[in-house]
């Protein structure tokens, strides 16, 4: 992200945490509420004029320079006022959507999750019923998902092409009546972006994606499929994290980034680390690019997770995920049967 927009979200991150003092959620609501006409009076004036020198000592180098506290504080203003305006349109509610959600992001250290092509594609392979979705935890308020290449596409509103989906993001934030979420998926250099506010549940279950998938004209399907795809994985990492799945961690995060000079603050990274045997890419890959309709592999047991046995005598229940395989021996006849992935 360019230093500008660093300078927005960690400025206002710094606003709604005075705000709200220390609640950044109940910082943003007043924040909104206070906004008006690109000025702001009584506390929250204060609460911005204290995030200035706060970027002006901590973040400086991403200031542009010669800049002083008064001139800081009117960008951190005029930003945000920019993405309440109009709010009415999808373009604006975007807007809002990404600032709070890059916001809670760094308010939750910047977590970065990374996993390999093999197990992306067999949870992608493997549907969550509705029961155990509404069980799920936000592993963090808001996180990122690095998306191997080569597995999701998104038609690109810049060029009209398919392009590849490289990064999910799915944030807890504030909502006029109480908590809500944001799920965005873009392409490497975020140039191209598709987002869904709805409730955990809802974003997670995908009833609604899912019903298009059986009930839309052939030529929308395409997308449709690679909404499915895209919500099997998200949600299947939500699932495995609150398992407490097997995973590294890779750097220090933004308790460490506020070195004098660093380019930008350093995320943290939490990388998948499960042992897959079986290699589904390439079946993924041709039912998101439309090469086939249907799952058309012979004896491919569809992913699931189990309830497992654990504990003192095996009193306790763990949910183990089973990931898809080949049924039968390796040197067994091909018997074609399709299964639906949606």
């Amino acid at each position: 992200m360019p230093k500008e927009w660093w300078m927005a979200v960690i400025g206002l991150w710094k606003t709604a945490k005075i705000l709200g003092n220390g609640d950044w959620f109940e910082g943003i609501r007043k924040l909104i509420k206070a906004y008006g006409n690109k000025e702001l009076s009584g506390e929250a004036a204060i609460a911005t004029a204290k995030a200035a020198d706060y970027l002006l000592d901590e973040w400086k180098h991403l200031l542009p320079p010669g800049v002083n506290r008064v001139q800081v504080g009117q960008e951190l203003i005029r930003h945000f006022g920019k993405s309440l305006k109009n709010r009415e349109t999808r373009r604006e509610e975007l807007s809002v959507g990404v600032l709070l959600n890059d916001i809670a992001w760094f308010e939750s250290g910047m977590p970065s999750i990374e996993i390999g092509h093999k197990l992306a594609a067999s949870f992608m392979l493997t549907s969550v019923p509705k029961d155990i979705v509404e069980e799920l935890r936000m592993p963090f308020h808001s996180f990122e998902l690095k998306v191997p290449d080569g597995l999701l596409t998104m038609l690109s509103a810049v060029s009209g092409l398919r392009v590849d989906t490289r990064r999910i993001r799915l944030a807890q934030i504030p909502v006029s009546d109480g908590v809500g979420y944001f799920f965005m998926a873009e392409n490497a250099d975020g140039s191209d972006a598709t987002n869904i506010s709805d409730t955990l549940t809802s974003i997670l279950s995908a009833d609604k994606v899912e019903h298009a998938l059986k009930h839309e004209e052939d030529e929308l399907r395409e997308d449709n499929r690679n909404a499915v795809l895209a919500n099997r994985l998200l949600t299947n990492v939500i699932l495995y994290l609150n398992n407490g799945g097997e995973r590294k961690t890779v750097g220090k995060g933004r308790a460490c980034s506020r070195q004098r000079g660093s380019p930008e603050p350093i995320k943290r990274v939490f990388r998948l680390t499960q042992k897959v045997t079986h290699d589904f890419r390439q079946v993924v890959y041709d039912y998101s690019t439309g090469k086939s309709h249907r799952l058309t592999v012979q004896s491919i047991v569809i992913g699931h997770w189990r309830m497992q046995p654990c504990g003192p005598k095996s009193s306790e229940r763990k949910r183990l995920f089973i990931e898809p395989y080949w049924r039968g021996p390796e040197d067994a006849p091909i018997a074609l049967r399709p299964h639906h992935i949606g």
